[in-house]
């Protein structure tokens, strides 16, 4: 789902903005553990990541990478 759709499902800019800046946490993320196909991101890749910002303090969960 392209960001222009998420605007059309009534998103506010700022959770826009919150999603993209997410989105490019990800990617870095997958990056620095060498994972820079789309097809190689696992589950488990996944499940990592959201581990990781909760040690940090953030609250993620896994349904925050569906797209709807």
């Amino acid at each position: 789902m392209l960001f222009v759709d998420y605007a059309k499902k009534g998103f506010t800019e700022k959770i826009l903005k919150n999603k993209k800046q997410e989105n490019k946490q990800l990617k870095n993320y997958l990056n620095d553990r060498a994972i820079t196909e789309l097809e190689s991101i696992t589950t488990h890749d996944l499940k990592a990541y959201v581990r990781v910002k909760q040690k940090a303090g953030y609250k993620l969960s896994v349904s925050f990478l569906c797209l709807r």
